[in-house]
């Protein structure tokens, strides 16, 4: 069940007036509005990518296919996520496509 929308973003630079880079996001097309659910990420999960130094807090599936790559972010209900990983569909679970792990931005 799709509780939730994502919309992918990728990452872009570009040279301000003085010349120094201006990182910004912009949509990804064809990446905006994909249904999705998201859940905390499990201990398990968590523990993997701890052993690689690598922060994750949720996980995202998705019923269809998601092409992500290092350094995109998603954002879905005001929600910023940085992905970090990207997991081959869990045998029994043939409805999520895509299951990606992702670390939540807090914005302070």
């Amino acid at each position: 069940m799709c509780r939730s929308s994502a919309t992918l973003q990728r990452q872009t630079v570009a040279k301000d007036a003085s010349g120094g880079m201006v990182h910004s996001y912009a949509n990804v097309s064809g990446s905006v509005d994909l249904p999705c659910d998201i859940q905390p990420a499990s201990g398990r999960v968590r523990d993997q990518y701890m052993q690689q130094n690598l922060a994750v807090t949720h996980t995202m599936y998705f019923p269809d296919d998601v092409t992500v790559l290092p350094g995109d972010r998603l954002t879905a209900s005001g929600r910023t996520f940085l992905f970090q990983g990207k997991r081959p569909p869990a045998m029994g679970y043939d409805q999520w496509a895509t299951t990606l792990d992702v670390e939540e931005q807090i914005r302070s």
